[in-house]
Order: structure tokens, then C-alpha cells, then sequence
């Protein structure tokens, strides 16, 4: 079964939310384009594995269907 494309929408904007979150909060500290980039990317990923480890959502859809690589990392060259 293919995903809609409204149900790929929403997963990207559910780690894209995160990971502008986590750039924030790196830029606020002054950290360099590394530190901005792996926090967002812990940020947006680790939020999402939480979520659905709490709920009981096995496996996580993030290990089944990962997000692109760039959804994490766009957020956070937008804020260096």
C-alpha cells in the first residue's frame, strides 16, 4: 500500500517542525553548522521514535519508512 500524498506531507512536516525546533535551539547557543545540524537532526528523529515508542506503534514508521535525509537539515541551514 502506497502512502498518500497528504500522509507524506504531514510526515515530512512532522520532522521538519522538530528539526527547525532543535536548529533553534543550537543557533541560540552558538553552536557551528555541525552542532546546528546534528541537533536538529536528534531533535527531529528522536522525537518522532519517542512518540511512537510511548505510543505502541511497533516499529516505529521512521525505522520502516525514514524521512529523507534533507527534511533534518534544511531547517537548520536556514537559521546559519
Amino acid at each position: 500500500m502506497t502512502p498518500s500524498t497528504l500522509t507524506v506531507v504531514l510526515d515530512l512536516c512532522g520532522v521538519f517542525v522538530p528539526a527547525l525546533s532543535g536548529a533553534l535551539a543550537a543557533v541560540l547557543r552558538k553552536l557551528d553548522i555541525v552542532g546546528v545540524v546534528v541537533v536538529a537532526t536528534v531533535s527531529a528523529i528522536g522525537g518522532g521514535l519517542l512518540r511512537d515508542v510511548m505510543l505502541p506503534d511497533v516499529p516505529p514508521p521512521a525505522l520502516v519508512r525514514p524521512a529523507p535525509p534533507a527534511a533534518p537539515v534544511l531547517p537548520s541551514i536556514t537559521y546559519t
